[in-house]
């Protein structure tokens, strides 16, 4: 018999789900991607990533409260990791990536942020609810500098309480 879903996975799904919703709704005006739920290494390169790639990964749990026999109140992190691999076309004439697609990936990222602040919760997702969030990184100017990608990084809290068998 296989175990019931981590409160992580259900909530990174949840998370991944809003923003497939948002993208299909064209709340990211210009942006096309895809999110995904993975167990992404943010400091992984993308060597062979074609386009902006946006991973939801349920990172870790913050805290558990058993507040009874019934229940734990999980305090779940979620990380939402958009990156892109810039290549030889997305240049100027200097030859470095330009400015305005960096500015442009930023931006991208802050509104993420301000959607799930906004929100209060991922659409579909029940008993569970935004706790608190933080931009990690705008932009990894490491990851920039050293592999010609971009990777910025959100990490969005969520109270997500499970009834437990007695």
């Amino acid at each position: 018999m296989p175990l019931d879903p981590a409160q992580v996975v259900l909530v990174a799904e949840a998370v991944k789900d809003q923003l497939d919703a948002d993208v299909k709704a064209n709340v990211f005006t210009g942006l096309n991607f895809e999110p995904e739920r993975s167990w992404v290494d943010a400091d992984t390169a993308l060597k062979d990533c074609d386009g902006l790639k946006v991973d939801c990964v349920g990172s870790q749990y913050e805290d558990s409260d058993p507040s009874s026999r019934s229940r734990i109140g999980y305090v779940v992190a979620v990380e939402i990791i958009i990156r892109q691999k810039f290549g030889t076309n997305d240049r100027g004439q200097d030859r470095k990536i330009k400015t305005s697609d960096v500015d442009q990936l930023a931006a991208l990222v802050q509104q993420i942020h301000e959607r799930f602040i906004k929100e209060r919760r991922p659409a579909g997702m029940t008993g569970s609810s935004w706790k608190s969030g933080k931009i990690i990184t705008a932009c990894s100017r490491k990851h920039l500098r050293e592999y010609s990608t971009f990777v910025g990084v959100i990490r969005e809290l969520y109270d997500a309480p499970k009834a437990i068998a007695a």
